[in-house]
């Protein structure tokens, strides 16, 4: 009797992890890729890494959210093209909204070095809260 409660206590737990992790999953069949042009006025820690201050192009194709570093061409404000630099890449996760998002918005609370921490992303266009932890 006890070996059995045991079990099923286990099995609870499993159970609860796992809907704990699929909450933060979504359905990318139902993702649009969707792309925006963002400014970081500040270096951000997104996931493990650091991303520099800069212009970045922001990009979603549902199973991936890349940062390309943008550069401004001599053509002048505002004309800008993809720097060399390897993009900065995260598999795309996060819980799936309602609607789609009517413009980019960025949660980023101060870590605890200082450094603003991306926790939270909504890229216009789209139906996703994106998390980077």
């Amino acid at each position: 009797m006890r070996k059995a409660l045991l079990v099923i206590l286990a099995l609870v737990g499993v159970v609860g992890v796992a809907g704990i992790a699929a909450a933060q999953d979504h359905n990318n069949m139902t993702e649009k890729k969707v792309s925006d042009q963002i400014t970081f006025t500040t270096d951000v820690r997104v996931g493990t890494q650091l991303i520099k201050a800069g212009e970045y192009l922001v990009t979603c194709d549902t199973k991936t959210v890349k940062f390309t570093r943008l550069e401004q061409t001599y053509e002048g404000p505002g004309h800008w093209q993809k720097a060399s630099d390897k993009p900065f890449e995260f598999v795309c996760k996060g819980k799936e909204l309602p609607t789609k998002s009517e413009r980019t918005e960025l949660d980023m609370p101060p870590g605890s070095d200082g450094v603003p921490v991306l926790a939270k992303m909504y890229i216009r266009g789209s139906n996703i809260e994106h998390t980077f932890n």
